[in-house]
């Protein structure tokens, strides 16, 4: 199973810039990403389909976008916090509570679903599941690759998406993401909340 990682798209015509085809499918210079239900692309590859010039100012950490004679500068947001090296979700941390999450497709084989779960989740998340009989959606869903958003010093999400087939012409391929939002408390990342969505993206046959 190929992950999604939004790494190509699509620049319909028309397009203001010449070197563009009618409706060409070009390489994303780095992945677009879904973060709390806002889909984020690169500025580069918007501005250039729209046929302006971009720089890039190392220093003062400022995009500048040119078209014709108007001119726009674009700032990286500054995160108003910054969490400590040593708290940070670690790549085996993010597969480790992954797997948990998909361990919740074969509930009913859990003899104490509170003790297994809970060096992972959070008491509220084990209780819905245990309400609910396991979470919203199923599927086993690979190890997150998407970077992880840090809400707020204890709070976190990672957004993973399970390919689930191809539509009935074909031409587009249908995908479940899963928003898992995890708090830091006592010391450790535990999986606080779980959310689902639906979408479909063009099939690129590969």
């Amino acid at each position: 199973m190929l992950p999604v990682n939004f790494k190509r798209a699509v620049a319909f015509s028309p397009s203001l810039d010449p070197s563009i085809e009618q409706n060409e499918y070009m390489d994303l210079d780095s992945p677009a990403q879904i973060i709390e239900g806002s889909t984020y692309v690169p500025l580069r590859f918007i501005s250039q389909s729209l046929g302006a010039s971009i720089t890039w100012d190392h220093l003062s950490k400022q995009a500048t976008i040119t078209l014709n004679d108007k001119r726009v500068k674009v700032s990286m947001e500054q995160p108003a916090f910054e969490i400590p090296s040593s708290q940070k979700l670690t790549v085996a941390s993010l597969k480790l509570l992954s797997d948990k999450l998909n361990e919740v497709d074969t509930i009913s084989s859990i003899k104490n679903i509170n003790t297994h779960f809970k060096p992972y989740f959070t008491n509220s998340l084990i209780q819905s599941i245990i309400k609910n009989k396991g979470l919203q959606d199923t599927g086993q869903f690979e190890a997150p690759i998407a970077a992880v958003y840090y809400t707020s010093k204890p709070k976190a999400s990672v957004m993973q998406s399970l390919l689930l087939g191809n539509g009935m012409t074909g031409e587009d391929t249908y995908v479940t993401d899963r928003i898992s939002h995890f708090v830091y408390t006592d010391g450790v990342w535990k999986v606080d909340k779980v959310s689902f969505a639906s979408r479909s993206i063009p099939n690129l046959g590969y």
